[in-house]
């Protein structure tokens, strides 16, 4: 008995970020086809243990640098997309990102690449950054953005039809926030990485909690297949429809945890990632025209189970389906006619399915759940506000309501060009949840209200 309560309390502090399902506007405006922008980038958490500049968790100053070059000679095309941050106050905060790279060969309709490149594959999957048929950069959970898939593609366009076809040998999962996990303690200097805790009473005693990872050789992880393909049929504007499917891993490292008493003050925990496989079935029948576009999306995921020990707590993947209407518009004419109004719903049957083992506890599962939204709407405006300032500001906004979970979240950008080539950005989060404890996505990161500032030079 004694045994099983420990086991359950350190279930219970073991809760991984295994992969959330969000999209934003971007914080600066898309780079060019063949641009370098190097700048500098300040956040600033308010609330009361997040709003000093020496608070490790804010990661509040950082250099970034980011790329895009697209080009071709002849029939043969290149193209890399990349971005990466360093924290001058904490060096341990940076990253690196490559959301595309790649060659390839076109002649006539068809065409052949090697590399990572992205594709539309879903409508809803790409506009909710739900990762399921591309994986995601999470660096930043209200800054997910979408990168492409690994392998070879070969593709036919026609001005009524298209399709790709995807194959590739290994598997490369998602890229989320830095964490560092030495001495039996898991430390990151990101806010939207959610260590386990590192301690615990237990018997009205405080316990140490020492955590390892158990992490197959990168081989094993990497060593899996994947294949799939989207068919197109309609034309640039007017009625079109399209299928996907895809048989290929997670884009997310589902874990497994197990624990085990080493002395009455100590725990020992055991976290292992796991590679699940799952069917992807992507839908989307919709119109579009020069400045409108209306488009009903279906995902069905199923995925394969994994064999694990009995023992293991573990969490689980289910059959999911998720469905939604995106509608976009610039209804404007004259001075504001570069207006863009965007309206999106999205609800999902399914999913997020309780942890399976022998220690579980189900409220709130011991590990985070896969899917941020069950019912959930948005609303989203991009606008210059006038014509003439079209080539110098934009303002953007959304605002999403996460009816099933009674939360929300506000996001609002100003971006502003002042000379040639310079750009400046300025741009603030808030999120509530009628929930205070950590049962979803909003409720549990409502303390991560920001202001973020930034400048920039591109070359």
């Amino acid at each position: 008995m004694k045994r099983w309560l420990f086991q359950m309390g350190v279930l219970w502090a073991a809760s991984f970020s295994p992969g959330l399902a969000y999209a934003l506007p971007s914080f600066q405006p898309a780079l060019q086809d063949k641009e370098i922008r190097a700048g500098l980038s300040s956040f600033t958490y308010l609330t009361k243990d997040r709003q000093t500049r020496a608070d490790e968790r804010s990661g509040n100053l950082g250099l970034t640098l980011a790329i895009r070059q697209l080009g071709a000679k002849n029939n043969f095309r290149y193209g890399i997309e990349a971005d990466g941050l360093f924290g001058l106050q904490r060096t341990s905060y940076r990253y690196f990102d490559v959301a595309e790279g790649f060659v390839g060969y076109e002649q006539a309709q068809w065409n052949l690449y090697l590399g990572r490149k992205r594709y539309e594959w879903n409508d809803l999957d790409s506009y909710w950054s739900q990762g399921l048929f591309q994986p995601r950069f999470r660096w930043d959970y209200l800054n997910e953005r979408e990168n492409g898939l690994f392998g070879i593609f070969a593709g036919f366009e026609a001005k009524n039809l298209s399709f790709v076809a995807y194959y590739s040998p290994i598997f490369i999962p998602e890229q989320g926030a830095r964490f560092d996990m030495s001495d039996g303690a898991c430390r990151s200097s990101s806010p939207w990485f959610a260590c386990p805790t590192s301690s615990m009473f237990l018997f009205s005693e405080p316990t140490a909690v020492r955590f390892t990872l158990d992490v197959p050789p990168i081989r094993d992880l990497l060593s899996h297949q994947g294949y799939g393909a989207t068919f197109r049929v309609g034309a640039a504007e007017g009625l079109f429809g399209r299928a996907s499917y895809t048989h290929k891993p997670i884009n997310q490292f589902l874990l497994s945890y197990e624990g085990l008493l080493l002395s009455s003050l100590v725990v020992s925990a055991t976290i292992r990632p796991r590679v699940l496989y799952h069917d992807l079935y992507g839908f989307d029948l919709g119109w579009k025209s020069p400045k409108h576009s209306l488009v009903a999306s279906l995902v069905l995921e199923r995925p394969k189970r994994d064999f694990t020990p009995a023992h293991w707590n573990t969490q689980e993947a289910s059959e999911t389906d998720i469905s939604g209407l995106t509608y976009r518009t610039q209804p404007f004419a004259g001075s504001m006619r570069h207006t863009r109004l965007e309206f999106s719903y999205l609800h999902r049957e399914g999913g997020n399915p309780p942890d399976r083992g022998p220690f579980i506890q189900t409220n709130p599962n011991v590990f985070e759940q896969r899917f941020a939204f069950k019912n959930a709407l948005s609303a989203a405006l991009f606008t210059p506000v006038l014509e003439r300032w079209a080539e110098s500001f934009l303002f953007s906004t959304k605002f999403v309501v996460d009816t099933a979970h009674t939360g929300n979240i506000l996001i609002t950008d100003f971006h502003y060009i002042p000379a040639k080539q310079w750009f400046l950005h300025l741009g603030m989060d808030m999120m509530g949840s009628d929930n205070p404890g950590p049962v979803d996505f909003i409720s549990r990161y409502q303390r991560n209200d920001r202001i973020r500032a930034g400048v920039a030079y591109a070359f």
